[in-house]
């Protein structure tokens, strides 16, 4: 579906009239004005001509707009064939289309659309036709249409699970719990919590208001039936009244039609058209009466005309003959003039070709000539054998600037590896690399043992801090003794005084005294419990505080493993970075990452051998193309020796077709055909010459011929000694002959005339009776005596006819309204009684009481429907159990929710993770050839764009790796992104058959000069596809830069016609 512009057309538009520039037929025209030469108004115009006038494009600029009448077209090519498309500024339209000059509103829309190739307006001025604006602003990118189309309709069936997996956990969590916000369903959960037990805390008894309720209830549905009874018979009154008032008027009319149509005549059998065909009858009288009396004149001037005419039969013998020499007159006569001027020619063609042979180069005559072979097969064969000569010699010549192009680059490709090489100390690229992978795999093994390193350092830190804890005792302080000493000693000495008092009192005469009188030995008791309880305490914190020899044990043991590991360590790490001395003359790792030895970590060797194994990688890349530019010129070896061969059979093939056409050998193509040509000339007049001779001798000899025949007639009719020459003999029996054919064609003109007009004359008569028999029968049928009275019947006929349709629509408009009504009856007193003023009056009345009824009726709906849920709800009232069910439910549903936020937590980093390796490996098609078309024009600068999983923005990543958004870029580089996505949408658009021009207006003003560069060319390679790009610039740097890659621009005529004085001086 390629479609082309090939030239515009403007008649009026905007800054523009009477504007036809023809595009170059390449697939870029360039446009050059400076500004406000109308270069944005064109790109209107193309869109307007493609999609429709909008009402700016349709006045004038300024303060106060004025309409105007834009009109203009577009000569394009689509499929081979060539189309013009005009629209013209139609009111209420965008505009009246003109398809190839067919206006046809469906078929034109159709056709446009197919033009298009379904490409909406918002697509094709965000993709196809674009400004310095559009092309800086990534809104224009975001519409719903053309992000599609970027960002692609489909993830793939991972990314479309990943993707709703993150954004299902996503909004879960926050649906859960929100970090920004106090919402979620978690604190949604404690506020229904916390509601539910304040509202159990709060319920009283509801059981005093039902008897109440029940009898308002009643009441009230005990008035709402009384009014329904009575708007049931207002709504059968109302009905009534109307059915009354919609049959009185059509029954009227009934009535009074039928009284009309009793006095009215009827035709049931006369034709409708019976007057008219009455009277065409009487004009046709008429004018057959007239045509008979013209032809009774004609037939009587015929007859006498016929006898003053008689034939003269001399000459009439040798008629023929005579016309066959007049016939032959006039050649002869050209003979004989041309015998004149064939003799002249003959004699200057003889000259040219005797000088023609002085001219050839060997022994060269008539007879040589003729034997010459110039045949369409043989120069046919001899041009093929020159073509494949001369493209045998260009296909070498081609193969061996293209093998010289191919060494030069190996050559300065492989000089440039072998300076890297040559640094590597007799190593080669694979030894090399190998070398830097073992290197890369110890550095990360030490790297790990180092931090087991620092790891076990700190461990064997702790271990001695705690054993040093251990070994220290801790003592009690001293008053926690001395405490436990005087509860002791005064226990022992109050319980000593209490048994001496016990024993020196005696026996035990009643309880109470005894109690009293031996209270210190139970106090000396209470201090001995005392004092055991502080010696159980003493012992419990002695065991706590002294060093237990469990414990320093297994440390102890702890650290001497870590001693062991560590030494192991260190003995590894030792061993690893003594073994770089026997690596060979590789170069050493201050030369390798450019610092001082002392300044030299295992972090940044590990990024020097990386950076390394980078360049490795790319020597190796590079080597490889080296090998594949080796094995294209081995094979254009090959192809040069097969060029050779087709050379020396070309050359033998184009030698034997020299011979064949009778040319001596040579290898000089162009003087073979020059001289070729020299020879086909001089073989040409001979033909010319010859054919001219052989003209000569027939033209003399049918002169004499025709001479001798017309002496022989004059013989014998008696003119043989007339003094006149045979031409004007010719002319006097061509005259005598003219006058006796000219009397015989008159004769049987007027015999035949005379003949038409006798039979005209019969038909007339017959035709005359035939229209007077209708007429009578018509008017007979009719049952009138003539054209006055039929007149007069069939208007009260046609009066009649009108009555009878008036009729049958008034009984239809009654049946109508009984079929409306069938459970009504009407009887004719009714409608003879009916009084249509009364009857309105009656059904105002009665319809204002049925509106105040339905008020009410609502009203009491509304309040009997309040009173009837006011007793359910008392009936139904369980709010306590069911609160208390509630609370469990809730209770339950915030244990599960909070489980469940966790696990999306955890669940959300995984996917997070996956995510990202989606990102880096499923990017859409059109992205990808976006980030080739981005590193073209970024000179490699820039060489990937990509965007996140389910999101509508852009992503870069540069030269080093590193991902930037777009809104972190330039304004050039920006630009150059949007730039090279808008070429990958058409790209996709062009691989589905739909091919629109793209139009750009200054979109490379931002760029810097190699990249301008690099954007011309991109464009360039780009229209080479088949795409039809249209630049628009200001800048004649721009505009030169273009002619210099061959494209001549268009240099835009200024307000007044001229070209700009810019573009006069390019």
């Amino acid at each position: 579906m390629t479609m082309k512009i090939t030239e515009l057309q403007v008649e009026r538009f905007g800054v523009w009239s009477d504007l036809h520039l023809p595009l170059n037929r390449g697939g870029v025209s360039v446009f050059y004005g400076p500004n406000e030469a109308g270069k944005s108004t064109l790109m209107r115009f193309i869109r307007a001509m493609l999609y429709g006038f909008r009402p700016q494009d349709e006045s004038t600029a300024g303060p106060h707009p004025t309409p105007i009448r834009c009109d203009g077209a577009l000569r394009l090519e689509k499929s081979g064939r060539e189309h013009l498309v005009r629209r013209i500024t139609s009111s209420g339209t965008r505009g009246r289309v003109l398809f190839d000059g067919v206006e046809d509103p469906i078929k034109t829309d159709s056709l446009m659309k197919n033009l298009v190739g379904g490409i909406t307006e918002p697509v094709y001025e965000n993709i196809f036709a674009i400004g310095l604006n559009e092309l800086q602003e990534l809104a224009t990118l975001d519409g719903e249409e053309v992000a599609r189309h970027i960002y692609g309709i489909s993830l793939g069936p991972d990314g479309e699970r990943i993707l709703k997996a993150h954004t299902g956990a996503e909004n879960e969590s926050h649906r859960l719990l929100d970090d920004t916000a106090p919402d979620g369903s978690l604190l949604k959960l404690v506020r229904d919590l916390d509601a539910v037990d304040r509202e159990l805390a709060s319920l009283g008894d509801p059981s005093r208001k039902y008897d109440e309720l029940v009898s308002k209830r009643d009441h009230l549905e005990g008035e709402i039936a009384d009014r329904k009874l009575r708007q049931a018979e207002i709504q059968y009154e109302v009905r009534a009244r109307g059915f009354m008032d919609r049959v009185h008027g059509p029954w009227s009319r009934e009535q009074q039609l039928r009284r009309e149509m009793s006095g009215l005549p009827q035709l049931v059998d006369f034709p409708s058209d019976g007057l008219q065909r009455v009277e065409a009858w009487d004009a046709e009288v008429d004018s057959i009466d007239s045509r008979r009396r013209q032809t009774l004149s004609e037939i009587e001037r015929l007859e006498s005309e016929i006898s003053r005419n008689t034939l003269e039969p001399h000459l009439e013998e040798q008629a023929t003959t005579i016309r066959h020499m007049l016939s032959e007159q006039e050649s002869v006569r050209f003979i004989e003039r041309r015998l004149i001027d064939r003799r002249a020619r003959q004699e200057a063609t003889k000259r040219s070709l005797d000088a023609a042979l002085a001219g050839l180069q060997g022994q060269w005559a008539t007879d040589r000539l003729e034997e010459t072979e110039f045949s369409p097969a043989a120069l046919y064969q001899l041009a093929q054998a020159a073509r494949d000569y001369q493209k045998a010699g260009a296909s070498r010549a081609r193969i061996i600037r293209r093998y010289k192009k191919y060494a030069a680059v190996a050559n300065r490709k492989q000089s440039s590896t072998e300076d890297q090489v040559r640094h590597l100390g007799g190593l080669n690229m694979v030894q090399a690399r190998e070398h830097a992978q073992r290197r890369l795999e110890e550095l990360e093994t030490v790297i790990t043992l180092r931090n087991r390193e620092t790891v076990l350092n700190e461990l064997i830190s702790g271990l001695d801090l705690q054993i040093g804890l251990i070994n220290r005792p801790k003592d009690l302080p001293d008053y926690f003794h001395l405490t436990l000493w005087f509860f002791g000693m005064a226990g022992f000495a109050l319980l000593a005084a209490g048994l001496f008092a016990l024993i020196d009192t005696g026996p035990i005469t009643s309880t109470q005294s005894w109690f009293f009188s031996n209270a210190p030995w139970i106090v000396g008791a209470t201090y001995i419990c005392v004092a055991a309880l502080c010696g159980g305490v003493v012992w419990v914190m002695n065991e706590h505080y002294e060093p237990s020899r469990y414990g320093l044990d297994t440390l102890q043991k702890r650290r001497q493993e870590a001693d062991e590991e560590l030494g192991e360590i260190r003995h590894e790490i030792l061993r690893i970075t003594q073994l770089d001395v026997a690596r060979g003359p590789m170069p050493t790792l201050a030369d390798t990452i450019g610092e001082e030895p002392d300044q030299l970590t295992e972090e940044s060797v590990s990024r020097a051998i990386r950076r390394r194994l980078v360049e490795f990688d790319r020597y190796e890349q590079q080597s490889k193309r080296i090998d594949a530019i080796r094995n294209r010129m081995s094979r254009l070896r090959q192809a040069l020796k097969t060029r050779q061969r087709d050379i020396v059979n070309a050359r033998r093939f184009w030698c034997e077709q020299l011979r064949r056409v009778g040319l001596q050998e040579t290898l000089k193509i162009k003087a073979a055909f020059d001289l070729l040509q020299r020879v086909a000339d001089a073989r040409r007049l001979w033909i010319e010459w010859r054919d001219d001779e052989r003209e000569l001798e027939i033209d003399d000899r049918r002169v004499r011929d025709f001479r001798s025949r017309v002496e022989g007639l004059a013989r014998r009719g008696g003119s043989a000694g007339t003094q006149l020459d045979w031409y004007q003999l010719l002319s006097q029996w061509e005259l005598q002959l003219r006058q006796i054919e000219d009397s015989r064609q008159l004769l049987v003109r007027l015999q035949s005339e005379l003949d038409d007009k006798r039979k005209r004359l019969t038909g007339i008569n017959d035709s005359l009776a035939s229209v007077r028999g209708q007429r009578a029968a018509m008017l007979t049928r009719a049952g009138a005596s003539d054209r006055a009275d039929l007149i007069s019947r069939l208007k009260s006929y046609q009066r009649y006819n009108e009555l009878s349709r008036l009729l049958q629509a008034a009984s239809e408009e009654v049946a109508a309204a009984a079929r409306l009504e069938p459970d009504l009856a009407i009887v004719e007193e009714d409608l003879l009684r009916f009084e249509p003023s009364r009857n309105e009056e009656q059904t105002i009345l009665l319809r204002v009481e049925l509106v105040q009824i339905e008020e009410q009726q609502q009203k009491g709906f509304e309040k009997l429907g309040r009173l009837k849920q006011e007793i359910l709800d008392l009936e139904n009232d369980r709010r306590a159990s069911s609160l208390k069910f509630e609370r469990a439910q809730l209770a339950h549903e915030l244990e599960n929710s909070t489980q469940r936020w966790l696990a999306l937590r955890a669940t959300g980093q995984t996917v997070e993770k996956m995510r990202a390796r989606v990102e880096r490996n499923c990017q859409p098609e059109i992205l990808k050839h976006a980030s080739e078309y981005l590193d073209r024009l970024t000179c490699s600068k820039y060489h990937n764009i990509w965007t996140p999983l389910g999101q509508r923005h852009l992503v870069v990543d540069d030269e080093r790796g590193e991902s930037l958004k777009v809104e972190h870029l330039s304004n050039g580089t920006r630009e150059q992104v949007f730039l090279a996505i808008r070429l990958a949408v058409m790209k996709d658009f062009s691989d589905r058959g739909v091919e629109l021009p793209m139009v750009l207006d200054d979109v490379v003003v931002n760029f810097d000069q190699l990249r301008t560069e690099a954007a011309v060319r991109t464009l360039l390679d780009f229209a080479e596809q088949g795409q039809q790009i249209l630049m628009f610039t200001c800048h004649l740097h721009l505009a030169h830069m273009f002619e210099n890659q061959g494209i001549e621009p268009i240099w835009l005529p200024t307000r007044t016609g001229n070209p700009s004085r810019e573009g006069q001086r390019a």
